[in-house]
């Protein structure tokens, strides 16, 4: 194949439709346990609320309950899987060799997420203090301050 702008963009076009058969093949779970947030900017402040309310019955007066805030700030990571075409591969039109990496490039993409995650919750039981969470604790903690109970209230305030 005769290196050119239009044939790069076709064999590049071919190249995405195995990327995407390889990004469909395998399960992924991490937006099963996690909440997805996209992130527009290099770090990202989330408030999250450490005390949350309960529904109580209404007898006389409103009661304004309090809620506990906290600020966790997430900095976004860079990552990348980067592969190498030969050229006289593209020349002979022996790109087809490529077919499985391209594919497996895919497969990589759609697990990413969860190899993080699971990670991630792997080094938060083995070393708690390795991963800390919005109000730092240790990610798997009972002293995390939330619910009703968490200032020493009851199930009422």
């Amino acid at each position: 194949m005769e290196i050119t702008a239009a044939n790069l963009t076709a064999l590049f076009t071919g190249f995405d439709v195995i990327f995407q058969r390889g990004f469909e093949k395998p399960p992924s779970y991490y937006e099963r346990i996690a909440t997805v947030v996209r992130s527009t900017s290099r770090q990202t402040t989330y408030p999250w609320l450490g005390r949350t309310t309960r529904f109580r019955e209404w007898l006389g007066d409103r009661v304004v309950q309090a809620l506990e805030t906290h600020s966790y700030t997430i900095v976004n990571k860079d990552f990348e899987d980067t592969v190498s075409i030969n050229r006289n591969d593209i020349e002979d039109d022996n790109y087809g060799v490529y077919e499985p990496v391209v594919e497996q490039l895919g497969w990589d993409a759609k697990v990413h997420p969860d190899v993080l995650l699971f990670t991630m919750i792997k080094n938060a039981v083995a070393t708690p203090s390795s991963v800390l969470a919005y109000d730092a604790q240790p990610f798997f903690s009972a002293a995390h301050p939330v619910g009703p109970l968490a200032a020493g209230g009851d199930a009422r305030d």
